[in-house]
């Protein structure tokens, strides 16, 4: 099992302490973590004279640097695994957060990972999010040239070429990408960016160059990839840490209009926009109009912040999250069926309310949203559970909890061993159930219409083409 970790491609660790795999290897599988180039350094693009030199060659900087290491990790466990009793051809890829799109990425859009790995699990992929196209990743790789060279280094003219890009030292780098990215909230106390979760807002992130990938992984398997049997779910509240994070990015009030950007950034469809901006829910909602009505209070200071916080915990749960996977494995599931294959898929909803505070602000304080006493089941909840890791967040966990964590981990492993038919799982159809990880309900399934309904998927989501219009965006495209 080859993990990938997450951290908004501009942080994390493969060697967290969360991400220990003692327990999982006593389940009979053996672990590999990795890290990769972050943010700048693993995922800028830009094109750039060589040198300073007048009629210098251009250098096209291609970024999907971070991407090729995880490749390299890959290609190094095919050619070594075997000394530490592994087989290379039973390889289970799996990753959480930007590692679920990273997973996601090898699994659905990028051939040259295609032979490296016989299954996968993406844990809270915010599928939803599409990724840039290489022009305008190249566009934003010259702003942040731009920004290294008048913000961070203070120079009155900008020499911009790979001569000088390849001097400075990555401390200035780093520190230029610090303040391009407006840190703030971060998981376990490192920043991540304030708008995490929708289209177009990771500052960082893998790019569709035609080459390492080659289209959006919400359209399923692209042209030619192989299909392998997949492991997926969502937490309940996968949003509320990110509507947190963007609250308290905004200075003052997070007013609708601040929401009503966001919501336009994610989808610019002025038609989409406004089917949504009139969608009523069963209950006569309008659940995507912000502010929402007698909100909790856990966002900020005033009722107006608190509304419009939870109307964009409820976009991001919906659209980037929950709906946005249901529709991804149904695009495959249909592929699946339509190549006559025998890959099966799994999906999954982590219900369990926290016992451990995993979020803290810039001055070291808990993320409110987040924290036990309000319930929310937010985004990389699930992740002490997967790797049995509990004890390092919460001394003691009470027995339920460590019993769920004995479950997850056993599955995860069960699924790696033998994906065709992995104990503790029943297979995904579209009409079918998730699995449910919930010790304080006795339900193992749970329908996918419930989740469906929920979210307003195929009331709303699957009616605005929105997803199919992503699946199209290739390389030379714009989304």
């Amino acid at each position: 099992m080859v993990f990938i970790h997450g951290g908004a491609f501009v942080l994390g660790s493969g060697g967290s302490p969360v991400y220990n795999g003692s327990a999982l290897a006593q389940n009979g599988v053996i672990v590999v973590t990795l890290n990769y180039r972050l943010g700048a350094l693993g995922f800028m693009a830009a094109q750039v004279p060589a040198t300073g030199k007048k009629d210098a060659p251009t250098v096209d900087i291609n970024g999907n640097f971070g991407l090729d290491d995880q490749r390299n990790a890959l290609l190094w466990v095919q050619s070594n695994i075997a000394r530490f009793g592994g087989d290379p051809t039973q390889v289970t890829l799996f990753g959480e957060s930007a590692g679920a799109m990273s997973t996601g990425l090898h699994l659905f859009a990028s051939p040259a990972s295609a032979p490296l790995f016989r299954a996968a699990i993406m844990e809270s992929n915010p599928i939803g999010s599409l990724y840039r196209t290489l022009a305008d990743t190249q566009s934003q790789g010259t702003n942040f040239i731009h920004w290294l060279c008048t913000k961070t280094l203070h120079l009155l003219s900008c020499p911009g070429n790979m001569e000088w890009l390849q001097s400075l030292s990555a401390d200035s780098i780093q520190k230029a990408q610090a303040d391009f990215l407006n840190l703030g909230i971060g998981n376990g106390g490192g920043p991540v960016p304030a708008a995490g979760a929708l289209a177009d807002s990771l500052p960082w992130a893998p790019t569709i160059d035609g080459k390492d990938v080659v289209a959006q992984p919400i359209a399923g398997f692209a042209t030619g990839m192989p299909q392998k049997p997949f492991l997926f779910g969502v937490n309940a509240d996968e949003g509320a840490v990110f509507a947190a994070m963007i609250a308290a990015g905004i200075p003052g009030p997070y007013l609708p209009a601040e929401y009503n950007k966001i919501l336009a950034k994610a989808i610019p469809d002025a038609t989409a926009l406004a089917s949504i901006a009139a969608y009523r829910n069963s209950a006569g909602e309008k659940p995507y109009v912000a502010p929402a009505a007698n909100p909790p209070t856990y966002y900020g200071l005033d009722k107006i912040t608190n509304g419009t916080a939870q109307t964009t915990d409820l976009l991001i749960d919906d659209f980037a999250f929950h709906c946005a996977n249901l529709w991804t494995a149904g695009q495959a599931y249909g592929q699946i069926a339509n190549a006559k294959g025998t890959s099966p898929i799994y999906g999954y909803l982590f219900g369990q309310q926290p016992i451990f505070d995993l979020y803290k602000t810039a001055s070291g304080q808990p993320v409110a949203a987040c924290a036990p006493s309000n319930g929310n089941v937010c985004h990389a909840n699930e992740l002490p559970y997967v790797f049995s890791t509990l004890g390092i967040l919460f001394a003691n966990p009470p027995q339920a909890d460590a019993a769920l964590a004995g479950t997850m981990t056993s599955t995860w492993a069960s699924f790696a061993k033998n994906p065709a038919a992995p104990a503790g799982l029943t297979a995904y159809t579209p009409t079918g159930v998730l699995n449910v990880f919930n010790s304080r309900t006795s339900a193992k399934t749970t329908p996918v219409s419930g989740m469906d309904q929920a979210g307003n998927c195929s009331a709303l989501w699957n009616t605005l083409g929105v997803y199919p219009a992503a699946a199209q965006t290739t390389a030379s495209s714009k989304p």
